[in-house]
């Protein structure tokens, strides 16, 4: 059994649709006028007159521009100590996932080496896991595109915004566009652009488009994720090779390598369902986990913590209460993931309820006259059979509407993410229930937040990270009337 460390976390964060407040902890010596406060779209820094710099963070998703002249932060004293505290506007009103944006490198503690994972491989396929001749893409069409010796010398993103000007003005009509969309991915290395070329390929009806080409779809998928390790391309093959889509072979091993990359990258999200994958052995269904599994989970969750990530809170929660290796801890662990994320709370309240060790035991004539919070009447209360969940395996029919949203690739680029009241657009997981509600015809559909409460929260498949993945790969000049 793996321990869970005691996590001191120097803030604290909670949203609404619109806006974020964040609640930095302070030393008492500090004072506000010997603050320095930067807040940037993607950043935060704050530096100490004589202390230096006190953090400096990359944050998830962008703010909204603030005046120069605006002041959004302040510093108040509290019982509990001295705090600084940040009221910030969203640039828009889908739900952040964690708070910082921070690279977690290659390091055994946390990662499965590439010889554990061809191990792993291997053993999926002598005990007969779907193989295919293309695993990881090799067998698909290469790409080719003829550039002259000016566009080879411009940047990517230069091209790829050449591209979409071109594609608006023209309808779609022509190849202008599509010829540079190709440049800027081919030889310039424009992430955007192999994504936005993922999407166009593969897309029913796009326009612009001839028709329909599902491997060329991959192979641009395929080289953003292996040849410009981007990390939103790497989540969704970690995610297709979970639940096999575009007839890619389940397989945990694969999975778990790029679920890894994306990781590595910095993303939080992509840490604590890797976290969760190695905790359950996903696909080994005759095998308990490895302790080293184990440890690993406890240490991916706990970096996902630290960069503000309420999932990996509840996870690490949610194992010390179900493993009894502290009470006190797993509930405040708990209680931070409420207040980083509200919609928890409702399951926060029920897991807690289910493992309070204050609770009555259960009536029997030698346990009746005992007082509720007496050691025996505790002890049965956390020896107490607890019901033992699974994450259930996709349907055809779920696993090809799932297919189909990917493929459209979340069209709307905006809005969406966990159904806050008012929010724009709508995602197909209802808030933090994971009522999946089948997309209607025609209706467009803004970003797909797939959160991962697992198990005693309901078990929500694992197809919900791939739509939430899918919607992060639009890029931020989409293209309209996909």
């Amino acid at each position: 059994m793996a321990q869970v460390p005691d996590l001191k976390l120097d803030f604290t964060w909670t949203q609404t649709k619109d806006r974020l407040e964040i609640v930095y902890h302070l030393a008492d010596d500090i004072k506000a006028k010997d603050l320095s406060v930067e807040v940037a779209e993607k950043t935060i820094k704050v530096e100490h007159s004589q202390k230096g710099e006190l953090l400096s963070w990359k944050l998830e998703k962008p703010l909204a521009k603030t005046l120069p002249d605006e002041v959004n932060w302040t510093v108040e004293s509290k019982d509990s100590g001295k705090d600084l505290i940040f009221d910030l506007a969203k640039k828009s009103p889908e739900a952040w996932l964690y708070l910082i944006d921070r690279p977690l490198p290659y390091d055994e503690t946390y990662y499965l080496s590439d010889e554990q994972l061809q191990k792993l491989r291997d053993d999926e396929k002598a005990e007969g896991a779907p193989t295919s001749g293309n695993d990881e893409g090799e067998s698909l069409p290469e790409q080719e595109e003829e550039a002259s010796p000016e566009e080879k010398e411009t940047s990517g993103d230069e091209l790829f915004q050449q591209g979409i000007k071109v594609y608006r003005e023209s309808n779609g009509s022509g190849r202008e566009w599509l010829h540079l969309l190709r440049v800027a991915a081919i030889h310039c290395g424009s992430t955007n652009a192999c994504l936005q070329l993922y999407r166009l390929y593969s897309t029913e009806n796009a326009r612009g488009m001839e028709k329909k080409e599902m491997d060329v779809a991959l192979w641009f998928l395929y080289f953003a994720a292996q040849k410009l390790n981007d990390r939103g391309a790497n989540s969704v093959l970690g995610s297709a090779y979970q639940n096999g889509l575009f007839d890619r072979p389940k397989s945990f091993a694969l999975s778990v390598k790029y679920f890894q990359k994306s990781a590595q990258g910095g993303d939080a999200h992509d840490m604590t369902h890797l976290s969760k994958m190695l905790q359950r052995g996903d696909f080994h269904p005759n095998k308990r986990p490895e302790r080293q599994f184990l440890e690993k989970f406890v240490s991916l969750a706990s970096e996902a913590a630290q960069r503000g990530a309420p999932t990996a809170l509840y996870c690490l929660g949610q194992y010390c209460l179900e493993k009894q290796i502290g009470y006190k801890k797993g509930v405040a662990y708990l209680d931070a993931a409420g207040g980083m994320m509200p919609e928890l709370k409702p399951y926060v309240a029920e897991i807690k309820n289910k493992h309070d060790t204050t609770a009555p035991a259960p009536s029997s004539p030698t346990s009746a006259s005992k007082s509720p919070s007496s050691p025996t009447s505790a002890s049965a209360a956390e020896k107490k059979p607890q019901p033992k969940f699974s994450a259930p395996s996709a349907t055809p029919s779920g696993k090809r509407e799932l297919e189909m949203v990917a493929q459209k690739g979340a069209r709307g680029g905006g809005g969406g993410g966990l159904s806050f009241p008012g929010a724009r657009g709508g995602p197909l997981m209802q808030g933090a229930r994971g009522q999946f509600a089948a997309p209607q015809s025609g209706t467009k559909q803004a970003g797909v937040v797939g959160v991962k409460f697992w198990e005693n929260v309901g078990t929500f498949a694992v197809t919900g990270l791939l739509c939430w993945t899918m919607w992060r790969l639009t890029p931020k000049s989409d293209m309209p009337g996909m």
